[in-house]
């Protein structure tokens, strides 16, 4: 499993752990990662949204370079 892999389940099990975290990352992603260690870069926009049992999320990746 590689660095950025291990983050994302680290970040995710906060969440878990503490509601007010969590709050933090819905209402400000960029501010709440950097304060993790983790940067967005320059120039991308970040959403970050929960999935409940009434609500799920599909992601449709960024299609890759040719």
């Amino acid at each position: 499993m590689n660095d950025q892999a291990k983050q994302y389940q680290q970040l995710i099990a906060k969440c878990w752990a503490d509601d007010a975290f969590k709050q933090r990352l819905l209402a400000d992603p960029a501010g709440t990662l950097a304060s993790e260690g983790m940067a967005v870069p320059e120039g991308v926009t970040l959403r970050v949204v929960e999935d409940t049992a009434q609500a799920l999320t599909l992601v449709i990746p960024a299609r890759p370079a040719e």
